[in-house]
């Protein structure tokens, strides 16, 4: 009982809620008997638990949740403030309603059968109007990012866009909308805010920005240089950073005086010592930007040519060694000519050696020797060695015949190959000695 009494035979009562109740009826009679009896009643009214969402523009669809609703479409009335909806779908325990196009913020309400639920307020918001917006970009300097960047808009999906170019974006909702370019390169940078916000809210509905990259190649450096002094022509490997691996993009100079390059990376190139090249810093540009270096120093040099001649007998074919001070040993032919190039300006001791025993040099010239380099010059010294046919020593015959102490002696059977015996020398034996080509002599007894 909800603790309501009413008498009649005939009676009607609401309820607020929906439940199940407990009716008592109790008769009396004319002689004041009374009998009472009871009976349990379920009562529904709708009733709406949750609105989700609670705001939106009209058209947009919004799902009312609850109890005791129709499964009936139609036998169920929604209003926004009102406004009757119309329902996409409908069970007992849930409504899919599309806000009307008059609708105004204030509560919503279903009613069944007569019965109205009262559910929260909705709000009814301004359907915005598409928007559009440009944005450009314009990429200066050197070392451009030729890959391009990627553009973040609010709302729309990130796109590809090229070092110069604009990309147009439409049926853009929000009033204002946040930029941003990515992707840059390490020697570029983006001119003023990077995001930015572009406001759309305007009579055109339309926005415009442009992003400005300015890039710059990134500046070259000279770590060291290996070795730091030599002479022209000479081979220099300068190492540092930001080189170009294309080596005619690379200006290298010695004190001004532009180099060759053998090999070239980003870290390290093969330079050349210029013919020109004199005593200074070494410098490396790259895109117009220039690295100083340390100083190399170009060693003055000049050469020597030696020159062998032999003549005579007996020649020797393996010809000499030449022994230079500071330089390791050179062969050289019995005629020829040795020129040792690129020899710092300076005097060097020079020597031939190797010369065979039946062979002697000119003693016009001392040996060793010394000569003076000077720049850019060749010092020239002529060896001459005179060779014979080595002398075959002569074979000694001796021939004997002795007669008790008395003995005689000759050599006439002795030899000579290449040329005559001149002289006989005798040793007896018992210290004594003679001298001819026959001799006597007396042993004592």
């Amino acid at each position: 009982m909800t603790g309501v009494l009413a008498t009649g035979q005939l009676i009607s009562h609401s309820y607020e809620t929906s439940g199940t109740y407990s009716v008592e009826l109790t008769v009396t009679d004319n002689e004041g008997a009374t009998n009472t009896v009871s009976q349990e009643v379920s009562v529904t009214i709708p009733e709406i638990t949750e609105v989700s969402p609670l705001s939106g523009v009209p058209g947009s669809t919004v799902i009312i949740s609850g109890a005791n609703f129709s499964p009936v479409a139609s036998e169920n009335n929604v209003q926004f403030n009102g406004e009757r909806a119309e329902l996409n779908s409908a069970s007992e325990t849930e409504l899919s309603a599309i806000v009307p196009s008059n609708a105004t913020t204030g509560l919503v309400t279903v009613t069944v059968e007569g019965y109205t639920a009262q559910g929260p307020e909705f709000t009814v918001e301004e359907v915005q109007q598409p928007k559009t917006l440009e944005v450009v970009v314009n990429t200066q300097g050197s070392m451009q990012d030729e890959d391009g960047y990627t553009l973040s808009v609010t709302g729309q999906d990130d796109r590809f866009i090229k070092p110069n170019d604009n990309v147009m974006y439409s049926d853009i909702l929000e009033n204002s909308v946040q930029v941003e370019l990515s992707g840059i390169a390490t020697n570029c940078m983006v001119d003023g805010e990077n995001p930015r916000t572009v406001d759309l809210d305007n009579s055109d509905n339309a926005g415009y920005t442009e992003f400005t990259v300015s890039c710059s190649a990134p500046e070259p450096e000279i770590t060291s240089i290996s070795p730091t002094s030599g002479s022209t022509g000479s081979e220099v490997v300068i190492t540092g950073s930001n080189f170009s691996a294309t080596a005619s993009e690379n200006i290298v100079e010695f004190n001004g005086a532009r180099a060759e390059l053998n090999s070239a990376s980003e870290t390290e190139l093969n330079a050349i010592v210029p013919g020109t090249a004199t005593t200074g810093p070494v410098t490396v540009t790259v895109n117009e930007v220039t690295a100083t270096g340390p100083e190399f120093t170009v060693i003055q040099t000049g050469s020597i040519e030696v020159n062998t001649l032999t003549s005579g007998s007996d020649l020797d074919t393996d010809g000499y060694t030449l022994i230079i001070e500071g330089i390791s040993d050179q062969p050289i032919g019995i005629n020829d000519t040795k020129l040792l190039e690129s020899l710092p300006t300076g005097s060097y001791l020079v020597e031939l050696t190797g010369i065979a025993s039946n062979c002697q040099l000119s003693e016009e010239l001392p040996n060793p020797r010394t000569l003076e380099v000077t720049e850019n010059s060749t010092t020239s010294t002529t060896y001459s060695v005179s060779c014979s046919t080595p002398n075959e020593p002569p074979v000694a015959v001796i021939e004997s015949f002795c007669q008790a102490l008395d003995c005689g002696f000759t050599g006439t059977s002795s030899t000579d190959s290449d040329g005559e015996i001149v002289s006989y020398d005798w040793n007896f034996g018992d210290g004594f000695t003679a001298s001819g080509d026959t001799v006597n002599h007396t042993y004592e007894a």
